[in-house]
């Protein structure tokens, strides 16, 4: 998996460096709150002319703290926005007194990048689950299991757009497969501009 759009925060500026320049050798793409490596109010979102990450699509987020803090650093006031986005959280940092640890998608493990992709995977297999959920009484009228449903995520952006592998017996149920599916990410706290649903018979 690569080419994914990372945001970075940290407990001091620098502590990421090193994660940053391992996250772009794997071929994944780095943002920040702050263009110029400093802390201060405002943060991009509230500069003139600049964007939020956040709101260009950000894949997942990693947070790197030095130390035991139990309460969030000036570094890491993005990791509140990336967890009310719905955006999976890694962190690498010291579990003691950790505020975050009840949002965390999971610890970096390993290499850094195995670990954003590992929690982007989990993250899309949540909403796996949540779709096969949502859509069961859907297939039922034509007597799939929503087991059998099969689908892949491609994000660009704020652009997702969803594959579902589909029983040949719910052609007849695609229309409202695809409405109910995009229902179901509507309701999901990650937003998006644009969802496509493509269906490929299997």
């Amino acid at each position: 998996m690569t080419g994914l759009d990372v945001l970075i925060l940290e407990s001091r500026n620098g502590a990421a460096r090193h994660h940053a320049e391992a996250l772009r050798d794997a071929g994944h793409r780095v943002h920040l709150c702050h263009d110029d490596g400093s802390f201060d109010f405002p943060c991009r979102a509230i500069t003139d002319g600049e964007t939020c990450p956040i709101d260009q699509g950000i894949d997942v987020a990693l947070v790197v703290r030095r130390g035991v803090n139990p309460k969030p650093t000036p570094g890491e006031q993005g990791v509140s926005c990336a967890i009310r986005a719905g955006i999976p959280v890694v962190e690498d940092g010291p579990t003691v007194l950790d505020p975050y640890e009840p949002f965390l998608t999971l610890r970096v493990t390993g290499d850094v990048a195995g670990s954003v992709e590992r929690a982007v995977t989990l993250s899309d297999d949540e909403i796996r689950e949540h779709l096969r959920t949502g859509v069961e009484p859907t297939l039922s009228r034509v007597g799939v299991d929503p087991a059998d449903l099969g689908c892949s995520f491609e994000r660009t952006g704020t652009h997702l757009r969803i594959e579902l592998d589909v029983p040949v017996e719910a052609a007849e149920v695609e229309q409202a497969l695809a409405v109910r599916v995009i229902d179901l990410l509507r309701d999901e706290r990650q937003s998006y501009d644009q969802i496509d649903v493509v269906f490929r018979p299997s």
